[in-house]
């Protein structure tokens, strides 16, 4: 089921330093884990999403319309995190995001 929180959650838990997330995120993804950020395309995170969680398929454009309209970054900024654009590019679904901790 697609689900904001369960979005959040990953974000949450990759902060927390969970191991079974970190793993699974190294095995699918070998260059998203950078120092402590996580680097992503919207649609690699769509993927791990439906990985992580053991997913049927879920229509990426719909993964993104969830993510859009949903509150995570401003329940990551009340954690102390956000999501930046660490490579721009010339769509959404071409740049790289970052999770990263809030400079304080």
């Amino acid at each position: 089921m697609l689900d904001a929180a369960a979005i959040t959650q990953l974000f949450i838990l990759f902060n927390a330093g969970d191991k079974k997330l970190i793993n699974s995120l190294n095995a699918h993804n070998t260059n998203s884990i950078q120092g402590s950020q996580w680097h992503f395309s919207l649609e690699q995170l769509c993927s791990f999403y439906q990985t992580f969680y053991q997913l049927e398929p879920i229509a990426y454009l719909s993964f993104r319309k969830v993510l859009f309209n949903s509150p995570i970054n401003h329940e990551l900024k009340s954690l102390g995190l956000c999501i930046s654009i660490a490579k721009p590019a010339k769509n959404v679904d071409q740049t790289i995001y970052c999770l990263r901790k809030l400079d304080l």
